[in-house]
């Protein structure tokens, strides 16, 4: 049976869970099968288990780059070791994402959300 507006649950492609992060500094996604996500809420905590960023995406957009926050003046990179990083896929009723605001980071606008995380060595 399958269930009506179930939203797909992401996985990890690259760097696959466990794996360092690809010289490319791009985390990689799919999502199993269901309804397409609107957007995709990307957050990241550093080796030293403080936030280290977060980022939105498109909901058809399955990769985000880690940003060089060292490129920032009197800004570190993000703490090296064990890293973890979470995906959530969020759906919202009439919900255009050139209209973005961080008032749809309040979980009681989404009708639907999922999420998996992820532990990479950085």
């Amino acid at each position: 049976m399958q269930l009506p507006d179930f939203l797909g649950i992401p996985n990890a492609t690259s760097p696959a869970n466990g794996e360092r992060i690809p010289s490319d500094r791009i985390l990689r996604w799919e999502e199993s099968s269901g309804v397409a996500a609107d957007f995709h809420l990307i957050l990241m905590i550093g080796g030293d288990g403080n936030p280290a960023w977060r980022m939105f995406v498109r909901g058809d957009q399955h990769e985000a780059a880690i940003p060089d926050l060292s490129t920032i003046p009197m800004v570190e990179d993000i703490v090296t070791g064990e890293i973890i990083w979470v995906v959530y896929s969020v759906t919202i009723p009439g919900f255009d994402f050139d209209t973005l605001t961080y008032n749809y980071l309040n979980q009681n606008l989404w009708s639907a959300y999922s999420y998996n995380y992820f532990t990479s060595q950085l």
